[in-house]
């Protein structure tokens, strides 16, 4: 009868008693901490062998990240942090039923929202007196908020009103299938929350239709979503009462935490289906604790559609000059320089080293258990692929190439034109060689690489401006893309693109730091291009500063973060930054270079004045720790720092 899942839940007791994960309460912030709030959890022991509760213990609260309730789900069981039976079914007042389904056509009732002390008309009482929660008599005090918890009243097409936790809806109806969406959900409002993942310019309503541009691929339910969000009136209003819940302070404090109470209604503008298991108090009242099953608005066709970058690359093989050893990665402190000329300080520098050959640990998200909720859906979107196709050169080196002699490979035109329909018809993720008959004559299709804890860091940046944005740290910011002009999505950029469309020539960059390889197999495997994230961040009475980070792949530890700035603050030139990026390049992402005859290590010049921070990954927390107030740390300084 039991099931166990293999991955601990941290916030959950660790002893050997069995809990029931009894109800949602309040959302909690906790301050200067995070941006996407913490619930509630009601825990309730249980006798899991003789199916009854505990009576003489009372009920505990835990606080969960939203993004664990996909699992923590009302009505699971738990012991030492682990689950161990999906399903409680036995309620001493009221008959729990399975696969439970309704129909809803709200052009005929509308959905709502009540508190949880709020009179149901179907049953002439208020959930809290139906539903008690039996608080310890420390927390005594927390009904009056836990009172204040909203659910989600909806009328069935047979009469039944049906009950439903804000927070339980929230985690099965709004993208299920996308954790990140839920987050964004959390923290901004509608249009900034779900503009990270749309692609502005290919949205748009046409001929009764919605064409939703995405910046990356995702399931048919996120794409509907977004595009419901984007275009649907009724579905923005509904979905912006989250945010507006979020955002209304009443001045209640949980645990000295900010206390919030979710409001969630169906995005679905006409017709929502659910199949779930709950609790029945009367024949005309159903609590929902789980939704298993949920319909898909299908009330418009909706299209997405997706940008595809191709590269094709023209190689050159050359022979590579002998390399100097390569410095160690190491984080420059506060006092490492002293003027905008790079002039080094005539102070010791304490230089911390880092492994960066060591192997990162497999992160807990990769096995994190998927959404249980299944998905109906009668009018499954479109997918349209854009391929945007750009010529590039990339160098080769082979070490039997004479001296300095680069080689053309793909100047001359005696390619079949069988041979050019093969390659035109090569899927652009398939980084493999294509050939002409001669082993010297290859086209490759190669996209930029950003391993899995890569993507992680970008987006965090990414939340975390945002969170300054809110504090007023900061007044705005954009991102910069391959020509140095000012986006608001973030897009993967490579140093390849952009040192070369800056006429950077590839001797001026000693060897292929920026494209990554891998050995499989005793082969040396090409993965594609380092990418980059560069920010430029508007500060208040109009002064600048930039932010860098470097993509890496799966063998490398992550590279130092770093914030620049000229000496007055000004906007930075194209060609500066290009010199910034090419310096970089040229010294492999380290900042700090080794003097062979004081046989130390010296901060590079950058001919701006910089300030370097480290990544410190928590894998239980899936997330990097304290990256805002490091950030936040090294801008004050830089700010500070005397000219």
């Amino acid at each position: 009868m039991q099931e166990k899942n293999k991955i601990p839940y941290q916030k959950m007791p660790g002893n050997d008693c069995n809990y029931l994960v009894l109800n949602y309460g309040a959302a909690v912030k906790i301050i200067n901490e995070s941006s996407i709030p913490n619930i509630q959890v009601i825990l309730r022991r249980i006798d899991i062998n003789n199916q009854y509760f505990i009576k003489n213990y009372r009920d505990i609260i835990v606080y969960i990240p939203i993004p664990e309730l996909d699992e923590v789900r009302i009505g699971s069981v738990w012991r030492k942090r682990e689950k161990v039976l999906e399903k409680w079914k036995f309620f001493d007042d009221s008959e729990y039923m399975e696969d439970v389904d309704f129909n809803f056509d709200f052009n005929i009732n509308p959905p709502q929202i009540v508190k949880f002390n709020e009179k149901i008309d179907s049953l002439n009482d208020s959930l809290s007196n139906i539903y008690k929660i039996n608080f310890q008599n420390t927390d005594q005090y927390k009904i009056p908020y836990f009172n204040k918890t909203n659910y989600t009243k909806l009328i069935s097409d047979d009469n039944i009103t049906v009950l439903i936790p804000c927070i339980e809806l929230f985690v099965s109806a709004y993208t299920p299938e996308q954790k990140q969406i839920k987050q964004r959900l959390l923290q901004f409002n509608i249009d900034d929350a779900i503009n990270e993942f749309i692609n502005l310019e290919n949205s748009k309503i046409e001929n009764q239709e919605y064409y939703i541009g995405l910046n990356k691929k995702m399931e048919d339910s996120n794409i509907k979503f977004l595009a419901y969000a984007k275009f649907n009136k009724t579905s923005r209003n509904r979905i912006s009462k989250l945010s507006s819940s979020l955002e209304l302070d009443e001045g209640y404090f949980i645990d000295k935490c900010q206390a919030r109470y979710p409001m969630v209604l169906p995005y679905h503008p006409t017709h929502l289906f659910i199949t779930s298991d709950g609790l029945w108090f009367n024949e005309k009242t159903f609590l929902v604790q789980r939704i298993y099953i949920i319909s898909i608005p299908s009330d418009i066709t909706v299209s997405g559609v997706i940008e595809k970058e191709i590269f094709k690359v023209e190689k050159k093989i050359y022979k590579p000059k002998e390399k100097e050893p390569k410095p160690k990665i190491v984080e420059n402190e506060e006092e490492n320089q002293n003027n905008e000329n790079g002039q080094n300080s005539s102070d010791e520098i304490n230089i911390i080293g880092i492994n960066s050959n060591k192997q990162p640990k497999k992160r807990i998200s990769l096995f994190r258990i998927k959404t249980q909720v299944n998905i109906i859906d009668e009018n499954k979107p479109k997918i349209e692929i854009l391929e945007k196709e750009e010529e590039k050169i990339e160098f080769i080196e082979d070490e039997k190439t004479e001296n300095n002699k680069q080689i053309d490979i793909q100047n001359d035109e005696e390619i079949s034109k069988k041979n050019i329909e093969n390659i035109e018809n090569v899927d652009g993720s398939d980084a493999k060689k294509l050939t002409s008959g001669d082993d010297s004559r290859q086209i490759k299709y190669l996209l930029s690489h950003c391993d899995v804890e890569t993507n992680a860091l970008f987006n965090q940046i990414t939340e975390i401006l945002n969170t300054f944005k809110i504090e007023k740290f900061i007044v705005d910011y954009k991102f910069l893309d391959k020509n140095f002009a000012e986006v608001t999505e973030l897009k993967e950029t490579t140093f390849y693109e952009t040192l070369f469309i800056n006429k950077f020539e590839k001797k001026e960059l000693k060897d292929n730091w920026y494209l990554l390889r891998q050995r499989e197999n005793g082969e040396l495997k090409e993965l594609g291009y380092r990418g980059y994230l560069l920010i430029e961040i508007k500060l208040a009475d109009d002064k600048y500063c930039y932010l860098l980070e470097i993509g890496k792949k799966e063998s490398e530890s992550i590279y130092l973060g770093v914030i620049f700035k000229n000496i007055n603050f000004n906007k930075l030139a194209n060609k500066n930054l290009a010199q910034i990026l090419r310096k970089i390049v040229i010294n492999h992402g380290n900042y700090s270079k080794k003097d062979k005859k004081e046989k130390k290590f010296n901060a590079v010049d950058l001919g701006v004045r910089y300030k370097t921070y480290s990544h410190k990954f928590d894998e239980k927390l899936n997330k990097f720790i304290n990256l805002d107030n490091t950030i936040k740390k090294k801008m004050k300084l830089l700010n500070i720092l005397k000219i």
